[in-house]
């Protein structure tokens, strides 16, 4: 594709305003042309914003001329032009004759392939032309009517987007108007792209560059973005346009964000009368009481209460004193202050007075003003000061917005449960609220419960909230009221559907229904279902309707009655069997990946598709080893190269196979209504790598009819699973997994699957023993769920472990179930449940486990020579951690313990350096002496001969300590990243190192004996952060703190720090930093770190006028890194 780009002349772009028709005129020019390109006068104006692909906006967007396009567009002038799209009255164009509305502008060649997948409206109206009325050489017209000419652009845009996948916009305003378009025309994905780019206008560290033609905001205040979408507020999606609400709530969160860290002095008040609908400034008072809507809905949602809490004390000021703030009663401001001088303690003392005299004392409720206020101890009023102040508007948008509340099933089972003789339960709201505000007070739903009623009563309860600080002594009748309406839910429905209804309804009236400091409802207003009779509480003896549906649909399985295609299984031929595997692909660092890359049954068999059709080699496969046989029906089956085929075709039924399998579905939706025409079935063919795998694809599909998984053993299970993943069956593979933990876990019924049976054998880790034995059919993790799958079935199996390891008598003697048909010791379960010493170290969950093992398995565990490692010191740092939490048990156990470990195999610094410190490790200090003696003669058998001929009766030559072998040497978690990350607060503390925490809960990983961990180092001044890898001597090794030497350590590992950022203001991943740390070469102290300052570019400081010290300046310097309230990144160790 050949692209070019627009040239200009330089100041042209600034003088050239063009029209809609010359902007038409031009995107509709003969590309090859470039002489009458470079000629137009709106050339200059485009070169300063965006880049055009010529040769794409004659292959594919709409205002190609006739180049393809097989239909019209043709815009004309609505009956209704004064309303907005979304509202408007949606004519389709072929209703009525052509000239039934102005036309606007120039029809419009499109595409039916694109407007087809683009607009559902637009597409509704070209699937209404006949094949005749084509066929007569007419082009479909599709007519779009618009309110006004001013429309035309900005659906012309929308329509755009179809083809471009950009929305264009220079301003907020044009993205709203693009919007709303969108939403009419029904365009997929404009609304959510045009919802993206304007929050990329407003969100701190995304570039503004995120949509076409989208120019950065001029203004240099950096509240500018926030002024422009409050200047076209009126053009807002409206809560019933298409993902209205959601999108303007978004883009107010993310303005009282802004507002939240530019809002901290008088130097933020925004003066954009450029950007103004009527040329004025704007305040931020202004700004500020329209992101915060009112007072009473700011605090009955959380995450808007919270924003409100951040805001510093200039801007909680200029927010008090906005005429513009609404609320439904006064008290609900005084309210909303305590809940800021809650959470602003130390910075509400001195602006104490100024804050307090923005409330309008005079506009609160008698009853609150006598009764309440003079109570509120930190609010500076004297007996003689009742000032008058102007009212505020009396409002709050949320009115008639519905709050869903519940109470917990749970809950409400322990309410019946309870024996006392009142009982009730109080509701909590859907958005996470506990109660809502209303007139200064807060209410909360509740269901009240007498021993023996027949039904619940309904109360709406009443409380003065605790922010306001009143005394608990003081006891005071104060009477409430609210306008509201609570409504309990039934849920109902023939069929079982789940449709709900209003079981209960009751208005409040602000004027009438009064309440003092209780709740006030109606009792016995929900019936309750009659008890049951004692004989029928045990189960439900009735058989649904959903059941015998179940049953038939059961029974059709391999049946000829209604099976409408045939499933024909043979044995696949690989033409590469015999050769070697292919190399590794290289992972992300360069490094080979030795890990399967095949998933599914690819290991005895051959590879599933990604998208679920058969491969074109799997095609292949087949067709050499079955098609002859297809034009051949009555040759012999053992005289043909239908001898491939494996077992009888089985009858099947496509509407069970099209729910069930993506992979059979694929292979039907090939099959043409000619060949079905014709009379012959779709036969759908299933390679398999060998006979022995028919049996567990027949019970994958079976489970597609019946919904159960078909298994008499943990093998079974899990070659079941292995054919369900390769032939993609819905839900099979996690029942499999459902029916293999129940096998381990105890308490779970064992009989969960037709056919299974729980092991015979008397040894409580049978089931164990039995999924070790199997441990080579263990789900890979790059198949589908096979890392979880896998996880829980080792974390399982520990369980058992830590309950049933206790003695000698408990290791485990399976030959019925091992692979080998021999005996499986309990060490060799601990290794490969435990897996290796480091990663169980990283893992909190497993190392709570390994710190859970009696004695007798931790000595069985250290013992084992399938023990793996990365270094013998990550082993003794096991032993720490069991006997820090081990203690007693420990002491009678530490001589036979600590011999199991393989001190010749420590690295020769930490035998020398560290060892000998550790205080209650049994090593004397002649042995220790000894033992660098003996593991210096390694290669010299007469000088070892002799030193051991010396040690006899004083050392134990012959233990652990000098004669074991070398652990394997491995990690399970190799090249699998530890998510990190550090809470904005702690960014927006003004210390200099910042430590992350890892998203697993570790605070740190383990590698070769020592603990590591990252963090970031930003100094007062910095422009740039220093990102470090941090490494100390584990504490649970008991080292004394008096003790000073020194020591290095290293690793192999990958450290990345992430940045957040993307086109449209998606969050995407990107990396800001990454960094590789050597075992051989990045040599750090132990008790410091190796790292690179300023290497994390921060957002510059704003003005000084700005800067409060209250961590929101700071923070907003962290902007680009920040994902979810976190700094994140992650830790690889390679």
């Amino acid at each position: 594709m050949t692209v070019m780009t627009i040239g200009t002349a330089v100041g042209k772009a600034d003088e050239y305003n063009p029209s809609d028709p010359e902007i038409i005129d031009l995107l509709s020019r003969d590309p090859h042309k470039k002489g009458d390109i470079a000629q137009h006068p709106f050339v200059s104006a485009m070169d300063d914003c965006l880049m055009i692909t010529i040769k794409g906006i004659a292959a594919r967007m709409q205002n190609t001329g006739e180049e393809l396009a097989d239909c019209v567009v043709i815009f004309c002038q609505g009956d209704d032009a004064h309303s907005p799209p979304a509202k408007r009255r949606k004519t389709d164009g072929d209703g009525g004759p052509s000239g039934a509305f102005p036309p606007l502008g120039d029809p419009l060649p499109a595409h039916r392939m694109a407007l087809f997948a683009g607009s559902a409206r637009l597409r509704a109206q070209a699937e209404r032309w006949t094949p005749e009325q084509q066929q007569a050489g007419s082009k479909p017209e599709l007519r779009v009517p618009l309110g006004s000419p001013e429309d035309l652009p900005h659906a012309l845009s929308a329509l755009r987007f179809m083809y471009t996948g950009k929305v264009v916009g220079s301003s907020a305003a044009q993205l709203l108007q693009v919007r709303c378009q969108a939403a009419y025309l029904l365009v997929e994905g404009c609304v959510a792209a045009c919802d993206a780019a304007l929050l990329a206008r407003i969100t701190p560290g995304v570039p503004q560059q995120s949509a076409e033609g989208v120019a950065s905001i001029i203004s240099s205040s950096p509240l500018g973005p926030v002024t422009e979408l409050f200047a076209c507020r009126h053009l807002l999606p409206e809560p019933e346009e298409s993902g209205g609400d959601s999108a303007t709530a978004a883009l107010l969160r993310a303005c009282r964000q802004q507002l939240v860290l530019q809002g901290g002095g008088p130097a933020a008040v925004v003066g954009a009368a450029g950007q103004s609908a009527n040329g004025d400034s704007v305040s931020q008072g202004e700004l500020l009481a329209w992101a915060f809507r009112d007072a009473p809905s700011l605090l009955c949602d959380p995450g808007t209460r919270r924003q409100m809490e951040a805001l510093p004390a200039a801007a909680m000021e200029a927010l008090l004193g906005s005429d513009s703030f609404a609320t439904d009663d006064e008290s609900t401001v005084l309210l909303m202050l305590a809940h800021w001088r809650a959470a602003n303690k130390a910075a509400f003392t001195p602006a104490r007075n100024r804050l307090c005299r923005l409330v309008r004392l005079s506009q609160l409720p008698d009853g609150y003003l006598l009764g309440t206020l003079p109570f509120i101890h930190w609010f500076p009023l004297g007996r003689e000061e009742h000032a008058f102040l102007c009212a505020r508007p009396y409002e709050r948008s949320d009115l008639n917005h519905p709050y869903g509340w519940h109470i917990k099933q749970a809950d409400l089972l322990a309410m019946e449960k309870a024996q006392t003789k009142s009982k009730t339960r109080y509701g909590k709201f859907d958005n996470g609220a506990t109660c809502l505000v209303s007139h200064g007070f807060e209410w909360q739903p509740s269901i009240h419960l007498k021993a023996e009623d027949e039904a619940a009563g309904v109360f709406l309860q009443c409380k003065l909230p605790a922010a306001l600080g009143l005394p608990k002594s003081l006891k005071h009748i104060n009477l409430a009221s609210t306008s509201a309406r609570l409504v309990v839910h039934g849920w109902a429905g023939e069929g079982g559907s789940s449709s709900w209804e209003e079981a209960f309804s009751k208005h409040y009236s602000r004027g009438n229904g009064y309440m003092a400091g209780s709740s006030w409802g109606r009792p016995s207003a929900l019936p309750l279902a009659p008890r049951p009779d004692a004989s029928t509480q045990n189960g439900d003896r009735t058989v649904s309707l959903h059941s015998a549906v179940c049953a038939y649909v059961a029974s059709l399985f391999g049946s000829e009655e209604l099976a409408d295609c045939v499933i024909v299984f043979c044995l696949a031929r690989r033409d590469d069997e015999g050769e070697e595997d292919e190399e590794g692909e290289e992972d992300e660092d360069g490094e080979e990946d030795d890990e399967c890359s095949h998933a599914g049954t690819a290991r005895d068999a051959l590879t599933a598709s990604d998208d679920g059709e058969t491969s074109e080699a799997d095609e292949a496969i087949f067709f050499d080893a079955c098609e002859e046989g297809n034009d051949e029906q009555d040759a012999p089956r053992g005289s043909s190269p239908r001898s491939h085929l494996l077992g009888d075709p089985l009858p099947a039924h496509r509407m069970a196979l099209f729910a069930g399998s993506a992979r059979l579905r694929a292979q039907a939706e090939r099959w043409t209504a000619e060949q079905q025409q014709a009379g012959s079935k779709p036969e759908l063919r299933v390679p398999l790598g060998s006979p022995q795998a028919l049996p567990q694809a027949l019970s994958a599909l079976r489970f597609m009819y019946t919904g159960k998984v078909d298994g008499s053993s943990t093998m079974e299970l899990l070659q079941v699973r292995r054919q369900a993943g390769y032939l993609l069956v819905e839900g099979c593979m996690e029942a499999c997994d459902a029916a293999l933990l129940a096998r381990i876990t105890p308490g779970v019924p064992q009989q969960q699957t037709e056919g299974a049976t729980s092991s015979s054998s008397s040894s409580p880790l049978a089931s164990v023993a039995e999924l070790f034995a199997c441990r080579h059919l263990l789900p890979d993790p790059n198949e589908p769920g096979g890392d979880n799958a896998t996880a829980a079935l080792l974390r399982a199996g520990r369980q058992q472990l830590v309950l049933h390891g206790g003695s000698p008598a408990e290791v485990v003697g399976a030959a019925d179930q091992s692979a080998s048909a021999g005996s499986c010791s309990q060490g060799e379960l601990l290794a490969w449940a435990f897996r290796d010493a480091p990663s169980l170290l990283c893992d909190p969950d497993t190392r709570q486990q390994m710190e859970a093992l009696p004695a007798t398995a931790m000595e069985a565990l250290l013992g084992s020579d399938s023990f793996a490692t990365d270094d013998e010191a990550t082993v003794l740092l096991v032993l720490a951690h069991w006997r820090a939490a081990n203690k007693a048990a420990f002491e009678p156990v530490c001589d036979q313990l600590c011999r199991l470990v393989r001190l010749s195999q420590l690295r020769e610094d930490y035998r020398l350096g560290t060892l000998s410190f550790i205080p209650w490790f049994p090593l004397s200090r002649e042995e220790h002496a000894f033992l660098c003696q003996h593991v210096s003669a390694t290669g010299q058998p007469k000088m070892r001969a002799r030193l051991e001929a010396s040690a006899v009766g004083r050392f134990d030559t012959a233990s652990p300590w000098y004669a074991a072998a070398a652990r394997p040497h491995r990690r399970s978690d190799l090249k699998i990243p530890y998510g990190w990350h550090i809470k904005q607060e702690e960014l927006a503390k003004v210390t200099s190192a910042k430590h992350g925490g890892f998203d697993n809960g570790a605070a740190c990983l383990v590698s070769q004996g020592f603990e590591w961990w990252p963090s970031i180092d930003a100094k007062a001044g910095d422009e740039a952060a220093g990102v470090y890898l941090g490494c100390r001597m584990p504490a649970a090794l008991g080292l004394p703190k008096s003790l000073e030497r020194i020591s290095l350590a290293s690793t192999s590992a990958r450290l990345v720090v992430h940045r957040w950022a993307g086109e449209g203001g998606s969050s995407s991943r990107q990396e800001a930093f990454s960094r590789r740390f050597s075992r051989d070469n990045d040599y750090m102290k132990v008790g410091l770190g190796l790292g690179w300052p300023s290497t994390l570019p921060l957002v510059p400081r704003p003005d000084a006028g700005m800067q409060n010290g209250d961590g929101t300046v700071l923070l907003h310097r962290w902007g680009p890194y920040l994902h979810e309230g976190k700094l994140t990144g992650s830790l690889k160790f390679r």
